[in-house]
């Protein structure tokens, strides 16, 4: 106690009342410390390392009873503030009150910074105990304050069942250990500053093998010899031994001295077949040989000692009646032949009758090719007030290549980026049929640029061929002016337009699983068997959400592009017991370079939610995503709409994130003679479906797609937006001065739209030409110093357009939507390989072996991780050899057992 001068004059001293208590700092969580004194004129606090005190409120009162000063104060404890100390020992702090006779002090409090490390791990790595043995684990965490240790058997908590489940601090011990106790064991470690998971540890229980009782006394026999003797057996089987336990000691049969011994032998190699025989069979023979000839052994081998096989390659001598046959069947095939060509000769015919006005077709034309001026009877349409993408006196385009031509040569009207609008499209009569052929070249452009490449129009007249169209409605008419006479766009007959591919397809679940796939959009969705219980069905649906009205914008940051398609699995309301399995189209490009996230929605209302970051997944994450190079996988247990989102990786500076784009023409489905022409230019993810996507927005407005581009990859650069340039060569000219758009680059990798494209108007300068050639380049401005890297992660220099629908098919798929690996199969392999082994052929290796060992811990906390890891096969590995890899694969892992189950269902191949 120290004194301020007069201490005698009967003041008392301060009495604390509540003194302050240890506590601990994190970041952003700071300590509060409290005390309360009475008789007291002042209060505080003083802290280690420093003069000053730390931040503090303070409350004066007077009990209203005894007329009593309190004083109360709290301190506030940031982490710097106990960073900056660097004295010795920890960071204290103490209250300190003041009266007219002295001042008293509390005990100084210790205040620490709560840390917990991020790997925690568990000793030893791989237990091994008989049963009836002892086990322990040790969670090793370092952390302050102490973190307080939960166990997970199989996901599932461990509770304390003495003597034999005991658990301390950070231990677990197993007093005597039961098969049962086979599992992965997890440690959980918690504390105020966080949680941590360490990965999982197999616990593996062996049994060795003991004999069974002798059984009866049994006569000896050999084949083709008399009984001689007896003799009795044992099966190691009480118990059997397992998970490499040792085998049974000793011998497993004992006999009389007199019992006649049987040997097992060997087979020899078998003989060269023999000639072909009158029934046109051949033979091949062996014999069995005993290892080591011993007197009185009798020698015996298991299996036969004769093959027979029917002749073949013409060694059989056929009978007179055996070639009468074989020449009517060679009849029949011919015949067979001859109609099946006849049919698709008649086929083709019939489909080149009607094959619309921008028909790409394998064909070459001169460069002269111009548009064929309409016969002297057919009057050309009035002046009239029309729209401008509504034609009059409409004259079909039709294309020829030339080599000498840098590529094809389209003219842009309006420099801006607009979304598509419905239009209506002119009445049309007295129309003729024309040709186009594709381009032969495609020209060379700077980094990162597009064409599409060489159009030269020909029209081609069928006498003959022309009919008048059906009668425009009134308000067309009104609209337009007046009716007008056109070249037709069909030779015979007009038929309806092709039926589009459905993007929703249905099936009835049941406890056996479902296959949906859409195969236009490369979407799948496996759900396993005994996804829901017995005697259950449910309908569930998969579609490709592709309206701009149903996607809600997706809560990401200014750099986040859509990767892949919206896809919705319904109903939401699903309830399954085992996650099913997604497969997305994406269109991301080097994926070491992204940053990949998964996002959710129920509907079309509720705002979208992160599933997941790759890469940061936790023990409560609840969907696992394999990103391959051209698909992603989900699996989750959740129903709903979702959608992969991607945007550049921060852990490196210098990554730049790249997606492949694709571009597409379209435009009318004639050309009018006095009118103009408008064109657009989609740009949209190179996803499959793209091409079903820009054919369904044209069919509302009446266009259709003439082309398309190869690949155009589009980087995260900044601001470079994406230039559309074009040229234009012979009787046209475009309506506005400039000849290029720039598309925003926000527009191309923040949009949302399904339907993003960028329109052309072009006019005549010269009637009496038909020229039609235009040059559309796509590029992007790449600052300086990026052009080598850009290069370097595969953006390519030049792009072309390739024929309409002839992007890349797949043939080597199988077609149908059973799955591969029966019920019973995949129950035999999850015994197999979920036992965790000493070599770690289990199923962490099968994990590695087929590329999805990226998160083991999702698969460690299911119940069964190769089930698992199977169903994300089934989804993944549609090959028709896929399931003799998987068999390979086992082979690779020393798995005899495993490979065995999978010949079942593939058998090895035939001996020759």
């Amino acid at each position: 106690i120290e004194s301020f001068g007069a201490g005698n004059d009967g003041t008392p001293l301060p009495v604390f009342l509540v003194e302050p208590k240890g506590a601990y700092v994190m970041k952003n969580r700071p300590a509060k410390l409290y005390c309360k004194a009475s008789h007291a004129l002042q209060i505080s606090f003083k802290c280690s390392g420093s003069t000053k005190p730390p931040p503090t409120e303070k409350e004066h009162h007077t009990d209203p009873h005894s007329g009593v000063q309190l004083q109360e104060a709290t301190a506030t404890i940031t982490r710097e503030l106990v960073d900056e100390f660097f004295g010795k020992g920890p960071f204290k702090c103490e209250c300190r009150a003041y009266s007219s006779r002295g001042h008293v002090k509390t005990q100084p409090v210790t205040i620490q910074v709560a840390t917990i490390k991020k790997q925690i791990s568990i000793s030893p790595k791989i237990v091994r105990v008989a049963t009836g043995g002892r086990a322990e684990l040790n969670c090793i965490a370092n952390a302050t304050p102490a973190a307080k240790v939960v166990w997970l058997k199989n996901s599932v908590p461990v509770h304390a069942n003495p003597p034999f489940v005991l658990l301390t601090e950070n231990a677990l011990l197993i007093a005597r250990v039961e098969i049962q106790d086979m599992a992965n064991y997890t440690c959980v470690a918690e504390n105020i500053a966080g949680k941590r998971v360490s990965d999982p540890v197999p616990i593996t229980v062996y049994v060795d093998g003991g004999w069974s009782s002798w059984g009866p006394w049994t006569d000896c026999k050999c084949p083709g010899h008399g009984k001689q003797g007896q003799k009795r057996t044992r099966v190691c089987n009480s118990p059997v031994p397992m998970n490499n336990g040792a085998p049974c000691k000793g011998a497993s049969t004992e006999s009389t001295p007199d019992c006649l011994p049987c040997s097992a032998g060997r087979w020899s190699s078998w003989s060269e077949w023999s000639e072909c025989g009158p029934d046109c069979t051949q033979i091949r023979q062996r014999s069995c040989v005993a290892f080591a000839i011993d007197s009185g052994t009798i020698v015996n081998c298991a299996g036969k000692s004769q093959q027979s096989i029917k002749c073949t390659g013409g060694l059989c001598n056929y009978t007179a009646q055996d070639s009468n046959w074989s020449v009517y069947l060679w009849v029949t095939l011919v015949a067979a032949f001859c109609l099946g060509v006849v049919f698709a000769v008649s086929k083709f015919l019939r489909r080149k009758k009607t094959i619309p006005a921008y028909n790409l077709a394998p064909a070459a034309a001169s460069s002269s090719s111009v548009f064929a001026a309409p016969p002297a009877r057919q009057q050309p349409a009035r002046a009239g007030s029309h729209r401008t993408r509504t034609a009059s006196s409409p004259v079909p385009i039709a294309a020829s290549a030339n080599p000498s031509d840098r590529g094809p040569q389209i003219v842009i009207a309006f420099a801006t980026v607009q979304f598509r609008a419905p239009l209506r499209r002119a009445p049309f009569c007295n129309l003729w049929a024309p040709s186009i052929a594709v381009p032969k070249r495609s020209g060379r452009l700077p980094h990162g640029g597009a064409y599409l490449t060489d159009w030269s129009p020909k029209l081609t007249h069928h006498p003959g061929q022309t009919r008048a169209a059906k009668t425009a409605k009134k308000g067309d008419r009104a609209q337009n002016g007046s009716r007008s006479r056109a070249p037709a766009l069909f030779a015979d007959h007009q038929t309806d337009p092709p039926e589009r591919p459905s993007s929703v397809t249905h099936a009835t679940l049941t406890p056996a699983g479902a296959l949906l796939r859409l195969a236009t959009y490369s979407t799948a969705l496996l759900i396993p068997e005994g996804a829901i219980p017995k005697h259950q069905r449910h309908s569930v649906a998969l579609s490709i959400v592709r309206d701009d009205k149903h996607h809600v914008p997706v809560p990401t940051g200014p750099r986040s592009t859509y990767l892949s398609p919206v896809v919705f699995c319904g109903p939401v309301d699903t309830k399954v017991n085992k996650p099913i399995v997604m497969q997305l189209p994406h269109c991301a490009e080097n994926l070491s370079d992204w940053a990949f996230s998964l996002y959710s929605a129920p509907d079309n209302v509720t705002p979208w939610c992160k599933v997941v970051t790759i890469g940061e997944e936790t023990l409560n994450t609840p969907a696992l995503v394999q990103i391959d190079k051209r698909y992603a996988y989900v699996l989750t247990e959740t129903f709903g709409k979702y959608v992969l989102v991607g945007e550049s990786a921060t852990d490196i500076q210098e990554r730049v994130a790249c997606k492949r784009l694709r571009l597409f023409i379209c435009g009318p489905s004639t050309v009018p003679e006095f009118s103009d022409v408008s064109l657009r230019v989609y740009i949209v993810e190179d996803n499959p479906g793209a091409e079903e996507r820009c054919r369904h927005c044209e069919q509302e407005i009446g266009g259709v797609l003439l082309g398309r581009s190869t690949v155009l990859h589009f980087a995260d650069v900044g601001q470079a937006g994406l230039n559309i340039d074009l040229q234009c060569v012979g009787g046209w000219r475009a309506k506005s001065s400039s000849e290029r758009q720039t598309i925003p680059f926000s527009h191309v990798w923040n949009s949302a739209c399904t339907a993003l494209h960028c329109s052309f108007t072009l006019c005549r300068t010269e009637h009496d030409k038909c020229d039609f050639k235009i040059v559309v380049q796509a590029s992007q401005d790449v600052p300086q110093g990026l052009d080598e890297r850009l290069t370097a992660i595969g953006v390519p220099a030049t792009l072309s357009i390739s024929s309409v629908g002839s992007g890349d098919h797949n043939t080597n798929l199988v077609a149908t939507d059973r799955f591969r690996l029966s019920k019973d199969v995949k129950r035999k392999l999850c015994r197999c390989l979920d036992p965790p082994t000493q070599k770690r052929n289990d199923w962490r290796m099968l994990a590695a072996h087929l590329n999805v060992d990226r998160y083991l811990t999702y698969f460690a906390t299911r119940p069964s991780p190769t089930d698992q890891i199977l169903d994300l096969w089934e989804c993944r590995n549609r090959d028709l050899n896929a399931l003799q890899q998987l068999i390979e694969i086992c082979r690779t892992m020393e798995r005899p057992d495993a490979v065995a189950i999978l010949e079942q269902i593939q058998p090895a191949a035939p001996w020759v």
